[in-house]
């Protein structure tokens, strides 16, 4: 669930779950409640939802060292792909060692400043202690300066970016702590509204930024994905977790939902032995 306010954003998120098949028994919520308004983008529930984020966070990657996860905003959903390209990041992250992958950052905001910028809505993160000094890192930026002024980026993607210290042309990327990471491809991801048929076929989620009415915009999108989704697998494409060992071993972990952000952790699988 989410916050009261934030509960038809947190609707669309849960259903195309639900969609795929994710067993209602593996969903762990944390309930913020009824958070004081006003609320959205830049107010103080919308950043004290994000510190609750990052703090749980910081104890799953504590509490589950060798294992890997996947963080989302509650303004994403998820389409049949997902699945499939999941076990297809992970397989990439085993290839290059990499520590975390996210997604770019994709605005129109004075795009010319933030090259290499990523967005703090979805990553998948390998639990080490490279990345739990990594985001230890990032929460105690956040909690001494909970940046809201200025130009973008704000609160944890202005101390995420920060710490990840992108280098032009570098591949993968190398940040603090010596963390390694990398983006996944812009098509894996429909940013606000699908761009053309070919990213509406490829997506494997949507993440419905740049919009006053986020229910809405989830709504449409959903309809024009899994039509398209659907007609190129043929009426045999089931809307259940996709034949993949590693998507059989996912389990949805904790949920942290808010104003206007929420935290959900999925484990995908422990540290292969070396």
């Amino acid at each position: 669930v989410t916050s009261e306010n934030y509960s038809q954003v947190f609707a669309y998120w849960e259903s195309s779950l639900a969609l795929l098949g994710y067993p209602k028994d593996k969903l762990r919520v944390v309930d913020l409640g009824r958070l004081q308004p006003p609320f959205g983008y830049k107010t103080e529930s919308w950043r004290s939802a994000i510190d609750r984020q990052l703090s749980e966070v910081v104890a799953w990657i504590r509490e589950h060292q060798g294992e890997f996860f996947l963080h989302t905003d509650t303004d994403i959903q998820f389409f049949p792909r997902f699945l499939r390209v999941q076990a297809e990041w992970l397989r990439w992250m085993h290839a290059l060692r990499l520590d975390m992958i996210f997604m770019r950052e994709r605005t129109n905001v004075v795009p010319e400043l933030r090259e290499g910028e990523v967005n703090g809505g979805f990553y998948i993160v390998h639990c080490n202690s490279r990345t739990l000094r990594f985001w230890e890192a990032v929460l105690a930026g956040e909690l001494e300066h909970p940046k809201m002024d200025g130009y973008p980026p704000y609160t944890d993607q202005y101390h995420i970016n920060r710490l990840l210290t992108y280098r032009r042309g570098a591949f993968p990327q190398e940040g603090t702590f010596g963390t390694r990471w990398a983006t996944i491809p812009d098509l894996h991801c429909i940013w606000s509204l699908p761009e053309n048929d070919h990213e509406l076929a490829l997506a494997a989620f949507h993440h419905a930024v740049n919009t006053q009415d986020k229910p809405q915009l989830l709504r449409r999108v959903r309809l024009l994905a899994l039509a398209r989704q659907r007609w190129l697998g043929g009426e045999s494409m089931p809307l259940r977790p996709l034949a993949c060992t590693l998507a059989e071993r996912t389990a949805l972990g904790r949920t942290c939902a808010a104003a206007c952000c929420a935290t959900s952790l999925a484990v995908c699988e422990e540290e292969p032995s070396s």
